[in-house]
């Protein structure tokens, strides 16, 4: 039997090493929820976060019951071990697709040359900060979820989230958003519609963002999915912090 733990931030040694914006919105319980072997000094733990495109961090002693424990649901696990990898790709099998992503990280933005790429929208569009016509849009459609879907209303993103929006018509087709809050930091989460796509818009979403949070005293924290996304936030002034491994388990195949 696994167990909620109620005092998160009690675990944070089994992530040592570990800089994430995602952990530490679990940790001090601002987000998301940590699941261990015992109540008490658990020696294993799960920190899961995110409603559509969940994450979830395995630390500690190796232990089925907390990869079983996110069975059935379409998310990302991290495995802080090769013990922990193992695990999961024996249990969930072909469902286990790993791959790398990348810790970014920037010491210093180049203000100057984020405000030239924020300024880059082509003709036809319009940006917007994310307000709540944007929220319930964005939590309409399966390509744009993640980008509010963390926040249970337009109220709680209003108060704790950070986004900007491009309209295409009266559709929402681009963003950037805070999929996590912590109390000094976001993660950035960007999205585009399909048809919008290879049109630069999210190097503009993304550069305005950046700003907003520089404005309001905020670190812009970025992880990377895939190799573009790496691409991206290279020329943001990000450089790569760190690779790490991960598996996406999604129940579709």
């Amino acid at each position: 039997m696994i167990k909620r733990l109620e005092k998160p931030e009690s675990i944070a040694h089994l992530f040592n090493g570990w800089e994430q914006v995602l952990l530490t919105a679990c940790l001090t319980g601002q987000m998301g929820d940590v699941w261990g072997d015992q109540s008490d000094n658990p020696q294993s733990v799960l920190a899961r976060i995110g409603q559509f495109g969940a994450f979830g961090f395995l630390a500690g002693e190796p232990l089925l019951n907390l990869v079983e424990h996110c069975h059935g649901q379409d998310i990302i696990l991290v495995p802080t071990t090769d013990a922990w990898a193992n695990l999961i790709e024996h249990h969930y099998g072909e469902k286990a697709h790993g791959f790398t992503r990348y810790a970014m990280i920037a010491n210093q933005f180049d203000q100057a040359r984020l405000r030239i790429l924020a300024d880059g929208l082509p003709d036809g569009y319009r940006l917007e900060y994310l307000n709540d016509l944007a929220y319930d849009q964005c939590l309409r459609e399966p390509w744009s979820r993640d980008l509010v879907g963390n926040f249970p209303t337009a109220t709680a993103y209003a108060k704790d989230g950070l986004g900007v929006v491009i309209w295409f018509g009266d559709a929402v087709v681009a963003g950037a958003s805070s999929y996590a809050r912590t109390d000094d930091a976001i993660e950035i989460d960007i999205s585009t519609h399909p048809d919008h796509r290879l049109k630069g818009l999210a190097t503009v979403v993304a550069a305005r963002l950046i700003l907003r949070c520089l404005e309001q005293g905020l670190s812009p924290s970025w992880d990377a999915h895939t190799l573009i996304s790496r691409q991206l936030a290279e020329k943001l002034s990000y450089g790569l912090n760190y690779p790490y491994q991960a598996y996406e388990i999604s129940w579709e195949i």
